[in-house]
C-alpha cells in the first residue's frame, strides 16, 4: 500500500456503499477546507439483488466548509426491445442521458481551470462506460488525470468502481506515472485516513 498515493481507488461490487463513502470522504474534505470537484452517480431505489432502478448525477463542490451540490436525472431502466436514441446512450439495463455526462465534464473541467483549483477530485462508478467505450464519465477521467501531472495539480483524485474493473483502472492509473492506493468499499476508516492524510501532506 503506497503510504502518500496520489490516486485512491475504493472498489466493491454494487450496493457495497463505494458512493456513500465518497460523498462522506468529500464532506470530511470540505469541512477541513479543501477545495473539491466530485461526481457522483447514485442508483436510485435498489432492488433485493442490490440493482439499481435508476441513477442520478450529483456534482459537489465546497462553500464555507460544507458541501454544495446539484443533482439531474441521470439514468432509466432499459425497456425491453428499446433501442437507441438521440442523446441516449444504452449500456447493460440502462438508458443514460447524454447531456447529463456532458453537464458533468462541463463542471469538471471547470473547476479544474478555476483559479482556486480542487486538491481533491473524485469520480464515481468508472466501468466499461468509461473504460472501453470513452463515454460516461470518461472525459472526466482523462481531463482529471491530464491535470495530476500539471502545475497546480490536485493532491488526490478518488476513484470507486467494481472489483472486475479494477486491473483496466490500475493500469491506466499506472501509466499516468500516480502512486495508487485501493481500498475495499467496508473500510471507509482506511480510507478516510489514507486520503485525509494525502490532502495535507502532498
Amino acid at each position: 500500500m503506497n503510504a502518500n498515493p496520489a490516486c485512491i481507488v475504493l472498489s466493491g461490487k454494487a450496493g457495497s456503499g463505494k458512493t456513500s463513502s465518497l460523498r462522506a470522504f468529500a464532506a470530511a474534505a470540505a469541512e477541513a477546507g479543501h477545495p473539491l470537484a466530485v461526481a457522483l452517480q447514485l442508483g436510485e431505489a435498489r432492488g433485493a439483488d442490490g440493482r439499481a432502478h435508476g441513477f442520478s448525477m450529483e456534482l459537489l463542490r465546497a462553500v464555507g466548509g460544507s458541501l454544495a451540490s446539484e443533482r439531474r436525472a441521470l439514468a432509466r431502466e432499459r425497456a425491453a426491445g428499446e433501442a437507441s436514441a438521440a442523446g441516449a446512450i444504452l449500456h447493460g439495463h440502462y438508458v443514460f442521458e447524454a447531456a447529463v455526462f456532458s453537464w458533468a465534464e462541463a463542471f469538471v473541467r471547470g473547476e479544474l481551470g478555476a483559479p482556486r483549483r480542487p486538491v481533491l477530485v473524485g469520480l464515481d462508478e468508472m466501468g466499461k462506460l468509461e473504460l472501453s467505450r470513452g463515454e460516461g464519465l470518461g472525459a472526466c477521467l482523462d481531463a482529471s488525470l491530464d491535470a495530476m501531472s500539471g502545475d497546480g495539480a490536485p493532491r488526490l483524485l478518488v476513484l470507486t468502481a467494481r472489483g472486475l474493473n479494477l486491473p483496466e483502472i490500475l493500469k491506466l492509473v499506472g501509466e499516468r506515472g500516480l502512486a495508487v492506493a485501493v481500498f475495499e468499499a467496508g473500510d471507509r476508516e482506511g480510507f478516510f485516513r489514507a486520503g485525509l492524510a494525502a490532502l495535507s501532506l502532498r
